[in-house]
């Protein structure tokens, strides 16, 4: 699978949302007004599956049925959500205020914590989504760069005899930053550090040796199959395969 475009969205407006279960495709009134299931922990939600964790940042895998939705729950932190395929999804609230999402494959969503919500898949096919709750919040509205601020600078690309790579901030705050990095066959991301704990997620499959200056590893996973590393990180990355290999690096500052 591969990322074809990153779109952003920020739901800066408090809003209160819904839970996993199926819902017949001519049963349209409930998406204007679910059933008040509501859950008050992550892990009773069959559509939630936690995935890993790393200091302040916790991924889920998010799998919502065809014209199905979550359960209702408190969203105590900001979050990024990710599409791993074209999702055209609604999130719902409590008091009837509704905003549909229309994410392409790759397609990004900065949400503000502080209210309860669902995500109301409108598509006839699955939303798969990987979600990273930030404890100390994204803060999308003093974005240093992207988001509602200015285009991001300072990416990194080349080429050498191993193969091609590139690197590209997509946002950061005060509190995170999102990279894209796009490794050729035999591409290295040298050398490079994280202060924070960061989260790898997949948006291809991807074959990487990973080296941290105390042992060296191979990371071997599918699209949206995420890998966590604790703070701090200073690591060099090297696409093993034999296809290019994409993934974003979320990290806490």
């Amino acid at each position: 699978m591969s990322c074809k475009s990153f779109q952003f969205y920020v739901l800066a407006t408090m809003v209160c949302v819904q839970g996993c279960r199926l819902q017949a495709q001519t049963h349209a009134t409930h998406l204007m007004n679910p059933p008040s299931r509501v859950s008050t922990k992550r892990d009773p939600d069959p559509c939630y599956r936690k995935l890993s964790s790393a200091g302040q940042l916790s991924a889920y895998n998010v799998t919502v049925p065809p014209h199905g939705s979550t359960l209702i729950a408190p969203h105590a932190h900001d979050y990024l959500l990710v599409a791993l395929k074209k999702a055209d999804l609604k999130l719902s609230g409590t008091h009837d205020n509704a905003f549909e999402l229309h994410l392409e494959d790759g397609g990004m969503q900065v949400v503000n914590g502080g209210w309860a919500h669902q995500v109301l898949n409108l598509d006839d096919t699955a939303a798969v989504l990987i979600e990273i709750d930030v404890e100390s919040g994204i803060r999308p509205a003093r974005a240093i760069c992207g988001l509602s601020a200015s285009e991001c600078s300072g990416g990194r690309f080349g080429k050498s005899d191993e193969g091609t790579y590139s690197q590209s901030t997509l946002f950061e705050t005060p509190s995170v930053k999102l990279t894209r990095v796009l490794l050729g066959p035999g591409g290295v991301l040298q050398e490079h550090s994280h202060s924070g704990p960061e989260i790898l997620v997949p948006l291809t499959p991807v074959h990487l040796a990973h080296d941290d200056g105390v042992r060296a590893y191979q990371i071997d996973a599918g699209v949206g199959e995420v890998h966590s590393f604790a703070a701090p990180t200073s690591h060099r990355i090297k696409n093993l395969g034999s296809e290019p290999a994409q993934f974003l690096e979320f990290e806490r500052k």
